[in-house]
């Protein structure tokens, strides 16, 4: 999917952060379930982006149908 830096118009690339693990999300809730507290369903990978001409840095969740009501 192409992204477009909000800020100059440039096109932006994909990413990777240097980490131990992937970077994941969940809706927020409340409620504690599953293993650490949250079901494995309800994760979602976080993308990265960068502008190669300002440096604006975007993170975007793979699965945001996972965040609906």
């Amino acid at each position: 999917m192409e992204h477009i830096c909000p800020k100059c118009r440039s096109l932006m690339i994909e990413a990777e952060l240097e980490h131990a693990g992937p970077f994941r999300m969940y809706k927020k809730t409340g409620k504690k379930e599953g293993f650490f507290g949250v079901k494995m369903n309800e994760l979602t990978n976080i993308n990265q982006s960068v502008c190669p001409q300002c440096g604006y840095i975007e993170f975007y969740a793979e699965d945001p149908e996972k965040f609906k009501e």
